[in-house]
């Protein structure tokens, strides 16, 4: 961040401080470190209060953005571990179809353009997907468990 906008943002925190006092709130641990330091002067640990005030501003505003990077980070990990499992859970259902015409004696082949399903008794069936493929081994395995 350039000077003048660090010297801006300052500013609005000083008079951010300013505004909390004229409130009557206080940091009560930050209130004691002033008066500790401040020589039993109660207008120079004012002045160091505020001076601490400001600076644990921006230490909360640090910390929040770090919080906000690691929350980020997290999110972003945690939606590559979800779109893994996706593919894991398709690979997983692609695989079952397979198996499930294979024991029907069906035979399935990828292609460029999708799956050729051979047929048991002859004939083929293509489908331009692998949803398609899974929903065909459903319906040959719901057929099968109806009869």
């Amino acid at each position: 961040m350039n000077s003048a906008v660090t010297r801006l943002i300052e500013e609005q925190l000083f008079e951010q401080v300013l505004v909390e006092l004229k409130n009557g709130q206080k940091r009560d641990g930050l209130w004691a470190k002033a008066l500790a330091n401040g020589d039993g002067l109660e207008e120079k640990a004012k002045s160091l209060y505020i001076h601490y005030r400001v600076q644990s501003i921006k230490d909360e505003m640090e910390i929040s953005g770090i919080l906000a990077e690691e929350a980020e980070r997290q999110l972003e990990k945690s939606s590559a571990i979800e779109y893994q499992n996706q593919i894991n859970l398709a690979e997983s259902l692609k695989k079952t179809a397979i198996k499930t015409l294979s024991d029907r004696g069906y035979h399935a082949k990828l292609k460029s353009a999708g799956w050729k399903v051979t047929h048991p008794q002859g004939g083929w069936l293509e489908f331009s997907s692998t949803d398609e493929l899974i929903n065909f081994a459903k319906s040959i395995e719901l057929y099968k468990k109806i009869k």
